[in-house]
């Protein structure tokens, strides 16, 4: 059913006027009306019943509250190949691999033997004794840093690499 355009539709179509009130955007003065449903709407003042019936809200987003569409996000997407690091595609002769952490903290990984290898943006590090499943969860998650702080910082011994 579409919108009444007349206050006096708006009326037949069983909508009752609560009262006046300000809208919170732009403080100009609406009329509260009830929807047969129950709900609240805000309507342009009018001073006849054959006035058009609008709904403040069409009118309030063109003129001070302009409603722009979302912006698209760009995820990074997570590299399972090596990727070329500082040293090269390999540290201390383990592969490197890329991981997504949008805040560029944790750059790429690596792991042979329980030797998790990290490439940070500030250097280089290893941590041992560090199971093959938590490298994989690096490599796959959004927030490659967090996991690390969360699941291996403080928990396996770390060395600072050169």
């Amino acid at each position: 059913m579409a919108f009444p355009s007349t206050m006096l539709e708006l009326i037949t179509a069983k909508y009752h006027f609560l009262r006046p009130d300000k809208c919170a955007t732009c403080d100009e003065m609406v009329a509260i009306h009830s929807t047969p449903g129950g709900r609240e709407i805000a309507i342009n003042l009018t001073r006849t019943p054959d006035s058009p019936a609008v709904r403040h809200i069409l009118t309030c987003n063109t003129r001070t509250n302009p409603v722009e569409p979302p912006q698209a996000v760009d995820t990074p997407k997570t590299s399972l190949e090596p990727q070329q690091t500082q040293g090269g595609a390999e540290i201390d002769g383990i592969p490197m691999f890329g991981v997504t952490d949008p805040n560029r903290q944790l750059l790429s990984v690596g792991w042979r033997d329980g030797v998790l290898v990290c490439q940070f943006a500030k250097g280089k590090g290893s941590y041992s004794g560090v199971p093959e499943a938590e490298f994989m969860k690096l490599r796959k998650v959004p927030f490659a840093y967090r996991i690390l702080t969360t699941n291996i910082k403080g928990k396996y011994p770390y060395t600072k690499l050169s």
